[in-house]
């Protein structure tokens, strides 16, 4: 028997100590060389087709997968650059409110001010006001009393 493929090796799965496996060359067996060509036949034409054009298959899968990948990158940037005019409006509003509210309590604060110093002049006028109407009353009282009493 002419062998043109002297050999095969069988895989065969073991497992180790932990009981994980693993593939390992077990026997190596001679074959004849029309064997040989049927298992590289097989081997190289599963299901008609020829290495090239399996490797090709591959290769549009894979430009397919990129181009979709790349696709998506584009929109995810175009998402970013929205969201980011979004932001950067939303910031010049939020400044700008930021900037009038510190306006209006400047404004707030100077009323606050003139308030507490008005209160302090009136406190101190009802002060002087509560002074000369207690001599007044004492005045009076003073007046009154004075007529009350027999003229001796």
């Amino acid at each position: 028997m002419k062998t043109g493929c002297t050999a095969i090796r069988i895989w065969k799965i073991r497992t180790n100590a932990d009981n994980r496996p693993y593939f390992r060359f077990d026997d190596i067996l001679p074959l004849p060389s029309a064997l040989c060509t049927l298992c590289w036949y097989q081997m190289s034409e599963p299901n008609g087709q020829s290495r090239l054009d399996r490797i090709e298959a591959i290769l549009e899968r894979h430009s397919t997968m990129i181009v979709s990948i790349e696709a998506s990158i584009e929109r995810q940037e175009r998402a970013n650059e929205v969201a980011h005019e979004r932001f950067e409006a939303e910031d010049k509003r939020l400044l700008t409110a930021q900037i009038l509210m510190n306006s209006a309590m400047e404004r707030t604060n100077i009323a606050v001010e003139k308030m507490v110093n008005g209160m302090i002049s009136l406190e101190l006028k009802m002060e002087e006001t509560t002074g000369k109407l207690n001599a007044l009353i004492n005045t009076v009282d003073g007046i009154i009393r004075k007529s009350d009493r027999p003229q001796a």
